[in-house]
């Protein structure tokens, strides 16, 4: 875990979580911004940095990749954590992290999101 996030120092770790799901436990460099708040948050979120947004399971994270992309962050920047925190933890094991995001291929059809699999999570 440590080497992939050494690797990566450039990137933006935005957990999408409400406070208290973050204080509950998160990963080590990311910054809490919950959905809700995130259009209020946005001067706070370089677009100059990979983003890599992150939720429970990666629901939140796709709706908070949307709000990025529809205030004018290049979506090519903005990932979400595939599986999010479950994934993470290791609750969820990569296949099941595909079958999550498939369950919402319709929307995800529209407008493909990019994710970051095993480079980020999976410690």
């Amino acid at each position: 875990m440590d080497a992939a996030m050494q690797a990566n120092k450039g990137w933006q770790l935005i957990d999408v979580r409400e406070s208290r799901e973050f204080a509950a436990g998160h990963i080590k460099l990311a910054i809490n911004r919950p959905l809700a708040d995130l259009k209020n948050n946005l001067n706070q979120i370089s677009k100059d940095k990979e983003i890599v947004l992150i939720d429970l399971n990666g629901s939140r994270s796709e709706s908070a990749w949307q709000i990025l992309v529809d205030s004018g962050y290049d979506k090519n920047k903005v990932k979400v954590l595939t599986g999010g925190m479950l994934y993470w933890n290791g609750i969820i094991s990569s296949a099941g992290s595909n079958s999550v995001n498939n369950s919402s291929s319709g929307s995800a059809a529209t407008a493909p999101k990019p994710e970051v699999q095993g480079v980020v999570g999976g410690c």
